[in-house]
C-alpha cells in the first residue's frame, strides 16, 4: 500500500474480498512460533478432508489455538496433530468457533474468513478420524 511499505492487500479466493494487513508481520510470526510442520500437516488434511480455509487462518490457528501453550523443542509431530485432532472434534469450546484476530491488523478476524460450514465439516471429520483410529486400536 502506498506510503505503508511493510503493509499489503491480500485477495481471498475464497469470497473475492480483499484483505489488508502485514505480510512481514505473518511471515515474522510464523517461524517465530516454530510450528510450520504442524501447520503444514493440517492444510494437507484439511486439503485431503476437501476443507476450504485461508492460508493465513491456519497459520495463526495453529499455535494460538491448537498448540497454544505447548513448547515446540518438547514434543512430536505424530502426537501434536493428534492433539489438534482432538480439539477440532470438540463438541464445545472446539477454537474453529473462537474468534482469532489478525495481530498485523486487529480490524480483521481471521476466524470469520472460514464460513461455518467448512468448520463444522472439520469437526465431523476429525471426530470420525478419532473414532477410526480407536476402533483400529482396538483391533490390533
Amino acid at each position: 500500500l502506498p506510503g505503508h511499505t511493510d503493509d499489503h492487500m491480500l485477495y481471498l479466493s475464497l469470497d473475492g474480498r480483499m484483505l489488508e494487513t502485514n505480510v512481514l508481520a505473518h511471515i515474522t510470526d510464523v517461524l517465530e512460533a516454530g510450528r510450520s510442520d504442524e501447520t503444514r500437516l493440517l492444510k494437507i488434511w484439511f486439503a485431503q478432508q476437501d476443507v476450504k480455509a485461508p492460508s493465513i487462518y491456519i497459520d495463526y490457528l495453529v499455535p494460538g489455538k491448537l498448540l497454544e501453550g505447548l513448547k515446540p523443542e518438547k514434543d512430536n509431530l505424530p502426537d501434536n496433530f493428534m492433539r489438534m485432532l482432538r480439539h477440532l472434534a470438540k463438541r464445545d469450546f472446539n477454537p474453529l468457533f473462537e474468534e482469532l484476530a489478525d495481530p498485523a491488523n486487529p480490524e480483521n478476524l481471521l476466524s470469520a474468513l472460514m464460513p461455518d460450514e467448512e468448520k463444522r465439516k472439520v469437526v465431523k471429520a476429525a471426530q470420525k478420524a478419532l473414532i477410526e483410529r480407536s476402533i483400529a486400536g482396538m483391533i490390533q
